[in-house]
């Protein structure tokens, strides 16, 4: 199979496609843009995908491939054990664990925003007869004294713990 270029100038793979339209959602400017024909396309990827292509092709020419970015990426251990990160820190590379508390709280804190925003909702039945809160309530028989559910009605405002 036909390689390709491998290498390329940082000012390359960072070039956008001339004339996208921007992504707006909500007066919010996101991530990417569409070309005149509507096709999505992600920021800076005029060279990129070509080079996605080229380093693609020469992983399996030498008998790899890509592994999948999914979910079992998030599975198994992702950090130094404690013993592990102890011979790290005697050996002066605390690096990982810092950017493992980073990490931690950057999701959490995402968490903590997603939890306390207000879904957007067409539908403006009561929300304690709405099948939502049904399926919600019936699910307070858990046997787990830690789980809880915040639900926040989406005409009112008024919260709900359960």
């Amino acid at each position: 199979m036909e390689t390709g270029q491998l290498v390329y100038e940082q000012s390359d793979l960072m070039q956008d496609h001339d004339g996208l339209t921007p992504h707006v959602v909500t007066g919010q400017k996101i991530h990417g843009g569409f070309l005149a024909d509507g096709t999505y396309q992600p920021p800076r990827a005029l060279v990129r995908e070509q080079a996605f292509d080229a380093w693609t092709s020469a992983l399996r020419d030498r008998g790899y491939d890509v592994f999948p970015a999914d979910s079992s990426l998030l599975t198994g251990p992702r950090l130094p054990t404690v013993e592990q990160q102890r011979v790290l820190l005697g050996n002066g590379l605390g690096r990982t664990f810092w950017n493992g508390l980073t990490i931690t709280g950057k999701i959490e804190a995402r968490g903590r925003l997603l939890a306390d925003v207000t879904s957007p909702t067409s539908n403006r039945r009561s929300w304690k007869t709405s099948p939502t809160w049904r399926s919600v309530t019936s699910a307070r028989g858990c046997s787990s004294p830690t789980v809880s559910t915040r639900v926040v009605s989406p005409t009112s405002g008024s919260v709900a713990t359960t």
